[in-house]
């Protein structure tokens, strides 16, 4: 009994190494209450104490409204409900920070065993340092589009083959083919002999580097 104990403890000490030393906001819950929670939690959250996190509903923690529209409480309780069911779930989250400073989070949801009945583990990571990234590039590519599209001069982009992958409505135009009617076709078609022996001898020199 004394070998089985200290096995017990040892297990308890590592999971609890594991729960407080974890990059990511972890909690416990029982029904649709949160019962445990890592330093990480307190952290994420802008809270000092556990009780500001315990007992209380993971909607408490959100904006009324997520912003695909739904509610966040409703939203909350079925994806609760998926996983105590058995199906572990995994979306993304707007959370709010005690201050009420909003942020953007990756959950996952995952049912645990407590004898005779179902816990749950929340795993909450900020990610709104990825979504500003994304965001930012969404953006810088949609001003290159702009910019591309717009401009006068015929711009096509080509892959190794000579093939076109990309052109602006200039490009079409110039080359006398219907709106999207370049993709796909080698730029061969479109110049003489002498030419295309050029266009290749200088495909080559880029690939190079030159």
């Amino acid at each position: 009994i004394s070998k089985r104990a200290d096995q017990l403890r040892e297990s308890e000490e590592r999971y609890r190494t594991l729960f407080e030393g974890a990059n990511d906001a972890i909690f416990l819950m029982s029904g649709d209450r949160f019962v445990e929670c890592n330093e990480m939690t307190l952290k994420m959250f802008g809270c000092e104490e556990r009780s500001e996190i315990v007992n209380h509903h993971p909607w408490e923690f959100s904006p009324v409204r997520q912003p695909d529209g739904s509610d966040s409480r409703e939203k909350a309780r079925e994806v609760i409900q998926s996983a105590l069911r058995g199906t572990p779930q995994r979306f993304y989250w707007k959370h709010t920070r005690k201050n009420g400073v909003m942020f953007d989070a990756e959950v996952s949801l995952n049912r645990l065993e407590s004898g005779p009945e179902f816990m749950m583990q929340a795993l909450v990571r900020d990610i709104t340092e990825r979504v500003r990234a994304e965001e930012a590039l969404r953006e810088s590519e949609e001003r290159f589009r702009t910019l591309f599209e717009n401009q006068g001069e015929g711009t096509g982009i080509v892959d190794q083959q000579e093939c076109f992958i990309l052109c602006n409505p200039a490009a079409e135009a110039i080359l006398g083919v219907p709106p999207g009617g370049l993709v796909g076709r080698s730029l061969r078609e479109f110049v003489t002999t002498e030419q295309w022996a050029l266009v290749q001898s200088q495909t080559s020199q880029r690939k190079e580097g030159k």
